[in-house]
């Protein structure tokens, strides 16, 4: 009897002071179970009470974990959970309401007694078994994210402690199907409520309280009302979202108020910098929440009846609760709330922002399934670009780019920059998605298309008018990523002529195709005023100055000097080589001036005969070795392609047919005319091929 145990209580306050404080304790732990074991009792009976029963058993569950630690009881309660869940198919609940007793449980070979559940086992088994229960029903609530992490639990016990080879295959194809799942099963959004119970007359658990219900799959609020409005019949519904009164709180009657709330999911810091698919990012949009948003628009000033957005501010009501939804019920009470107001230009940027989130979603879907039903597409389409209701962006336009708006109230030009930016953007957003919808859409469909399309065309021009400010002029690239495939990057390599032979040595970028060749060295001390005196010699002066700077490389350590390096010999090239210049195919060259128009020149063969001074090369030395397989010639100076060799003018040689050109031939030092590849011969400039005396091959 209550009674008599408040009058215990007040006895144990004055008469006795030893027994004040644990007394006290003891029988205020007393009253709070005996009140949830009454609200238990009243709500055991009728199919309507359902939830009403759920909650009660969390309250005794809580009670036995935290303020009695009673373990045995708290199991038990448990599974009483279990089974409410079960018929109701809440099988996401169930998996968690599980999750509590085996997070009781370590992996340890310590003996377990057997109840009415599981046989004698040991406390590594029981909770293997009970793991696999609620795997099995995070697979049936579609919460896979929940199930992978046990699925790796449990592979890592059994690829490191029991050795379980089987086990582990089996863990690792149903992770994989899990992952499978989370990719390629569809998924519906859910929609949660914020449901408030007003009055004296509710039950206690629920009296004067705000709960936030996570809904069922496809549930709309006109339904879920109707589920309340059953489980508390006597109920009156509130259609007001204002905050009740304090007359309402202490009435005797009881009031419900409903509205849905927006979820705010926590930032994951792992996918910030990485493109994830919208199907991983779907399931923590509505999964994990602890936080919610609920806007009420207030006119504050002179309301325009011909533009409302102008005084629209919203109201914005933040909501904490105590547990994550999903969690061991469907709804967990409020535990902090606190107002935020927002100010017309900041709500229009959310809304724009919103609506280009959509607009890209639906860009991947219909790119991904284009045989999708297309009449959502088109409807968002027609909402955005032709809005019948509200105006679109056009009253935005002339609510806030006005510019006495930001001189009347200059705290929100930074949301009006802002949200020039984002109609910018959905102007992009929608130019793409345009494209689409005309390539996807059905034959009854196309004059509602053109008929989108012009109105879009009117509408980019006013935007591009009043929006273009710098910040407006941002770049499209993602968005052109997302709706074109990837390409790869052109590489320049040069178009190979005929006679090149097909080897990776002619694929390389950078070529020296188009550069002039070198001049015929001479005398080191003459490099200057051979060089100066190269314009007199017939070539433009812009060739000159390409030659003289490629002529010295041979004389100077910069970076270039690679570009005629000596030859890198191998036998591989020399025999591609000469199979390529003594074929009978025509041959192609390039001219100095960069442009294909001849066949290649071919070097004559250098005469094997040894040098007839050695003291210019310091070693007997053959001039063959400098052939480097560039066919045969007679020692006339007949070419092998018919052409003539001129004394005293070095042979044109195509890069392409070899990198690094062979070493010229030297004029003796009393020449004082500058020799170049273009010069006519000179008379004492005439020898034979086999009277050079001097060694010029650069050295690295």
């Amino acid at each position: 009897d209550l009674h008599s145990l408040f009058s215990l209580l007040e006895h144990v306050r004055s008469d006795d002071p030893v027994w004040r404080e644990s007394g006290t304790a003891f029988i205020n732990s007393v009253t709070r179970l005996l009140e949830r074991l009454l609200d238990y009792r009243n709500v055991m009976q009728g199919d309507e009470n359902c939830d009403k029963r759920m909650s009660c058993t969390v309250n005794l569950l809580n009670f036995y974990k935290n303020e009695i630690n009673r373990e045995e009881m708290y199991i038990r309660y448990i599974y009483k959970l279990h089974d409410l869940h079960i018929p109701a198919d809440n099988y996401t609940e169930a998996a968690f309401t599980l999750q509590l007793h085996a997070d009781q449980l370590q992996w340890s070979g310590r003996m377990l007694h057997q109840d009415h559940l599981y046989p004698a086992q040991t406390e590594s088994q029981r909770k293997e078994l009970i793991y696999k229960k609620i795997i099995e029903y995070f697979d049936k609530g579609k919460c896979w994210e929940r199930g992978i992490p046990l699925l790796e639990e449990l592979a890592t016990l059994y690829r490191s402690s029991t050795f379980n080879y089987s086990g582990l295959a089996e863990v690792l194809r149903q992770q994989a199907a899990f992952y499978d799942k989370i990719l390629y099963s569809p998924r519906h959004e859910i929609i949660h409520f914020k449901v408030g119970f007003f009055g004296l007359g509710l039950p206690l658990f629920v009296r004067n309280k705000v709960f936030i219900y996570r809904g069922v799959e496809f549930e709309q609020i006109s339904g879920f009302s109707q589920r309340i409005q059953t489980e508390f019949p006597q109920a009156k519904m509130l259609h007001q979202n204002t905050p009740p009164d304090e007359t309402i709180r202490s009435s005797d009657g009881q009031y419900i108020q409903i509205c849905t709330v927006k979820p705010v999911p926590e930032p994951n810091p792992q996918f910030e910098g990485v493109e994830v698919d919208d199907c991983i990012l779907m399931y923590y949009s509505s999964n994990q929440l602890t936080k919610f948003l609920y806007d009420r628009p207030v006119h504050k000033g002179v309301q325009d009846k011909e533009n409302e957005f102008k005084t629209l501010w919203i109201e914005r009501t933040h909501y904490h609760i105590e547990c994550e939804l999903p969690g061991i019920l469907k709804w967990f009470e409020v535990t902090e709330q606190h107002v935020e107001n927002i100010c017309p230009p900041q709500y229009a940027c959310e809304t724009v922002a919103i609506q280009n989130k959509v607009l890209r979603q639906m860009i991947l879907l219909y790119r991904a399934n284009i045989k999708e039903n297309i009449q959502p597409f088109t409807m968002r389409l027609q909402g955005t670009i032709d809005a019948a209701v509200n105006g679109g962006i056009a009253k935005y336009q002339d609510a806030f780019f006005d510019p006495e708006y930001v001189v009347e109230f200059p705290e929100f030009s930074e949301h009006v920059s802002k949200l020039k930016v984002l109609i910018s953007d959905q102007v992009s957003i929608l130019d793409v998605a345009l494209e689409l919808h005309g390539r996807i859409a059905p034959a009854a469909n196309q004059p509602l298309h053109r008929r989108l399309v012009e109105v879009f065309e009117e509408m980019r021009t006013k935007v591009r008018r009043m929006c273009s400010t710098p910040g407006s002029q941002r770049s499209t690239s993602s968005l052109q990523q997302m709706t074109t495939a990837a390409t790869p990057p052109a590489h320049h390599t040069h178009r190979r002529a005929d006679s090149d032979p097909p080897t990776q040595e002619f694929r390389r970028t950078g070529s020296i195709i188009n550069s002039p060749l070198p001049p015929v060295p001479v005398d080191k001390s003459a490099i200057g005023s051979n060089l100066n005196s190269a314009s007199t010699s017939g070539h433009s002066s812009q060739r000159s100055s390409q030659a003289s700077s490629i002529y010295a490389h041979f004389h100077s350590a910069s970076h270039d000097e690679e570009l005629y390096a000596k030859p890198q010999v191998t036998w591989t090239f020399f025999t591609l080589t000469l199979g390529a210049v003594s074929g009978d195919r025509s041959s192609r060259s390039v001219s100095l001036s960069g442009e294909d128009d001849h066949g290649p020149p071919v070097l004559p063969k250098r005469v094997g005969k040894k040098s007839s001074s050695p003291s210019m090369f310091g070693s007997e030395q053959q001039l063959s070795e400098y052939s480097d397989g560039y066919g045969e010639s007679s020692m006339d100076g007949t070419l092998p392609n018919g052409g003539v060799s001129t004394p005293g003018t070095p042979p044109l040689l195509s890069p392409r047919n070899h990198r690094t050109p062979p070493p010229p031939p030297i004029p003796p030092k009393s020449t004082s005319t500058p020799i170049t590849p273009l010069s006519p011969p000179h008379d004492n400039y005439a020898f034979p091929l086999h009277a050079v005396n001097e060694d010029i091959t650069p050295t690295n």
